[in-house]
Order: C-alpha cells, then structure tokens, then sequence
C-alpha cells in the first residue's frame, strides 16, 4: 500500500487532472481494478478517494 503521502500525492493530481470529474475517474479505477480481481489496487483507489474526497471538501470551503 501507499503511503499517506503518496495517497495525498495521487489524490492532488487526480483534482488537477480530473477536477469536478475526478470522483468518476477514481470510480472507474476502482472498478477496473475490482473486474480484473486486483484486490490491492482497490483498496489503493479506495484510499485515494479518501483523500480526494477530503481536498473536494477544501476546494468547497475557499471563498
């Protein structure tokens, strides 16, 4: 598993890349990963949108 760090990381270029959209992107990995039965990129996904959801949250709060 990644690191916090590189879970912030993977999160922040995902919102750069992705913006609003990034949740879709982060599901469509998470799905991909599911359907080729590559348990630990899931979870790896699953924290991301962890993180991601939680940078969505800042971008929401700055004026």
């Amino acid at each position: 598993m990644a690191s916090d760090h590189e879970l912030w990381a993977i999160a922040l270029n995902v919102e750069q890349n992705y913006g609003s959209e990034g949740a879709r992107h982060i599901a469509e990995r998470i799905g991909g990963a599911a359907l080729a039965g590559e348990w630990e990129a899931v979870a790896l996904w699953k924290a991301v949108a962890a993180k991601y959801d939680l940078l969505r949250q800042d971008v929401g709060a700055r004026p």
